[in-house]
């Protein structure tokens, strides 16, 4: 979340952690979002926060409470729990665009899922000894 990230009403922001989708008519149990946020280290300019953020089921006592209220619902409801956003692998269009903006500096690091492969360790070979292969032995 950066600073400028809320919206003009308190404790609504404008980036999204999850994302569900929902068909029309469709009762859809989306799970239960979990946040969690700490205060980490001391920064002259700002306050830096992990967050651990996680989708679960409901617990079983909001199970049978919706069971025991809403039983009609209960029996069409179906279970498909929303996506954290930073679970989601970028496709090809979105790891080119960001492969463009670390060229240019604009971001650090890419995702997994759009680095190169990692290039094999050079074996260590001794000089002269063709078919030798790994660790040097003794001096």
């Amino acid at each position: 979340m950066g600073a400028g990230d809320t919206s003009d009403k308190p404790g609504v922001f404008r980036s999204s952690f999850a994302r569900f989708t929902l068909e029309p008519g469709e009762i859809v149990n989306i799970g239960y979002l979990h946040f969690n946020a700490h205060r980490v280290n001391l920064s002259a300019f700002g306050r830096p926060l992990r967050t651990d953020i996680y989708v679960t089921d409901w617990p079983i006592a909001e199970l049978e409470r919706f069971k025991a209220a809403r039983p009609q619902l209960y029996a069409q409801m179906k279970t498909r729990h929303m996506v954290l956003i930073d679970e989601e692998a970028p496709d090809s269009a979105a790891c080119a665009k960001l492969r463009a903006l670390k060229a240019e500096g604009k971001v650090q690091s890419l995702p997994g899922e759009c680095a190169p492969p990692a290039a094999a360790p050079a074996q260590n070979r001794r000089r002269g000894c063709p078919g030798c292969s790994g660790t040097p032995r003794g001096p």
